[in-house]
């Protein structure tokens, strides 16, 4: 808690609005709702404190968390007051949930992180994933966003995400979001 209280007058000082942190995982010998329920004890201190210097904590439900499907995540939201996401559709679309599942989401998004992906694969060009980015936005637009959209292409052997131009498939990306918001 102090390191964190540390963090947040960091991030006071300097504007910061936002700090984002991993959900948990499961632990051997846990479940999932334990997992979770663990989570929410800690996470919750945290929000309490990033709240008194008017900032606001999320965290980004991702693969290998306690966090990986929509539901873990609308349960872990419900379990800690105050909580927000930061949203990448990328880690979820890999596990196979489809995009309407989370969709339900975006309700509870402080940040948003871009990224294209496909079943299996976390990372993946433009043109190769499944993920409808102006109907990301459409939708974001619609429960009234507005916060910051992150393009996030990785090279790095997590999850095989070297598999992609990252600057290319960046620059793709800015131009489809550019694209996508001038719709209106």
């Amino acid at each position: 808690m102090k390191e964190f209280e540390r963090v947040a007058i960091f991030c006071e000082a300097a504007g910061i609005k936002t700090i984002f942190i991993s959900p948990g995982v499961v632990n051997a010998g846990q479940t999932l709702s334990s997992s979770l329920d663990e989570s929410a004890r800690t996470i919750e201190l945290l929000v309490r404190a990033a709240n008194n210097r008017n900032i606001t904590l999320t965290v980004e439900p991702h693969i290998k968390s306690n966090v990986e499907s929509p539901n873990a995540a609308l349960k872990l939201l419900q379990l800690c007051d105050g909580l927000s996401l930061t949203l990448d559709y990328s880690h979820m679309i890999c596990l196979g949930y489809r995009q309407e599942e989370i969709d339900l989401l975006i309700p509870f998004a402080a940040h948003v992180h871009l990224r294209q992906a496909r079943p299996g694969r976390a990372q993946e060009r433009l043109e190769l994933g499944t993920i409808n980015f102006p109907a990301l936005i459409a939708r974001l637009r619609e429960h009234g966003y507005d916060g910051y959209l992150t393009l996030e292409y990785c090279y790095q052997d997590f999850l095989n995400m070297k598999n992609v131009d990252v600057l290319s498939e960046t620059v793709r990306m800015r131009d489809l979001v550019i694209s996508s918001l001038d719709q209106r």
